[in-house]
């Protein structure tokens, strides 16, 4: 969703994170000072080419007006950054982008929980969907030690964050993440999306919408008597959104393992998954495991572009988490390079380099 139109506000209500020009290593980086008029030298669009430290720390409030920056080292992720480069000139904003389809649609188990429409009552919407607990898509509510009376917290408005950082959040605010019916909106934070917006309950309305709920969540697919899938949630007893919902969710084509079937309402009355309608629903289950295992040596080349269509980050990216291999199979297969978490220089242990983790990089790319 977008954010709402008032938002635009730079003096009030836009999403930002205030940096320090003094400690702030991003701030040095966006601002690219020129050393002969020591002035900022902006670019239209700044790609990070290192890691970088992180600059203050600051607790997540009900009022973001309570908190004092820098608080780069307790968000998630940012949404926009302001730059005040001089006293006589207006500041400098820079926005965030996310990389595109870089998120699986099915999390693996143990890794998915609900995030839901905040509202002060059901005619607010109230509806849910399932998320990945590890990326930061929702905001955080917490409620007190006998979880009720829940609130929304934040460093700044529109702060989206990962499961694990809102359980942290709702810690040290002296409360816990809970299974929420209805939370208070909150102007601070951004959860006021019906303000100068039309009814909240429509779709159409912009805006911090979702927030993290401990409520357990699955999801299933929806197969059309063509075999194409549509993705379906379920959390409880909650109410879902229209777009994961029995019925009126998207359908795409997928690829079909083994010979291509697929359960059928016609030719198996959908096997073991439930039939609805001319439909079969069946439970989605996401498994990470690793496609070779190094018993049978290297993989070849065409087994390597045959068997793994997910690409991958370059393992440099990952701050030394990665080794290249080194055993001498390694380097006499000129094909590929293998990355590993565990480093391997023998061929004794060769198999070490070969895990749900492993990267393996073809002609530039990576898999």
């Amino acid at each position: 969703k977008k954010d709402p139109d008032w938002w635009d506000n730079p003096d009030d209500w836009t999403p930002r994170m205030v940096l320090d020009p003094n400690t702030s290593s991003l701030y040095a980086k966006l601002c690219n000072k020129d050393e002969v008029t020591n002035q900022c030298d902006f670019r239209s669009t700044v790609v990070l080419d290192e890691d970088i430290p992180c600059d203050g720390e600051c607790n997540a409030d009900r009022s973001r007006w309570r908190i004092s920056m820098p608080c780069e080292c307790s968000i998630d992720e940012p949404r926009t950054v302001r730059i005040d480069h001089s006293p006589n000139l207006a500041p400098v904003w820079y926005e965030y982008v996310r990389q595109p389809c870089i998120q699986l649609a099915f999390p693996e188990d143990g890794h998915m929980k609900t995030v839901r429409e905040i509202g002060e009552n059901t005619d607010y919407g109230n509806k849910a969907m399932c998320a990945d607990t590890r990326l930061p898509v929702a905001g955080t509510a917490c409620c007190d030690k006998n979880g009720q009376n829940p609130i929304h917290i934040c460093v700044f408005k529109g702060d989206r964050v990962s499961y694990s950082t809102s359980e942290e959040r709702c810690a040290a605010y002296g409360g816990t993440t809970c299974a929420w019916s209805t939370v208070p909106i909150n102007g601070g934070c951004g959860t006021d999306t019906a303000y100068n917006q039309g009814s909240y309950s429509e779709d159409s309305s912009p805006g911090l919408r979702f927030l993290w709920s401990s409520q357990p969540c699955s999801m299933s697919v929806q197969i059309s008597p063509d075999g194409n899938v549509a993705i379906i949630h379920k959390a409880g007893t909650i109410n879902v959104k229209e777009r994961v919902a029995i019925d009126t969710g998207t359908y795409f084509g997928v690829l079909w393992g083994g010979d291509g079937s697929y359960p059928t309402v016609s030719s198996s009355n959908c096997g073991s998954c439930e039939v609805h309608e001319s439909t079969c629903v069946c439970p989605a289950i996401a498994v990470t495991s690793a496609v070779f295992d190094g018993s049978q040596g290297m993989p070849t080349m065409n087994e390597l572009v045959s068997q793994l269509h997910i690409g991958a980050p370059d393992p440099n990216s990952f701050d030394g988490t990665y080794s290249l291999c080194t055993a001498p199979m390694c380097l006499n297969n000129a094909d590929y390079n293998v990355f590993s978490t565990t480093a391997v220089s023998n061929d004794a242990s060769i198999a070490d380099a070969f895990d749900d983790q492993t990267i393996f990089g073809v002609n530039g790319l990576f898999l």
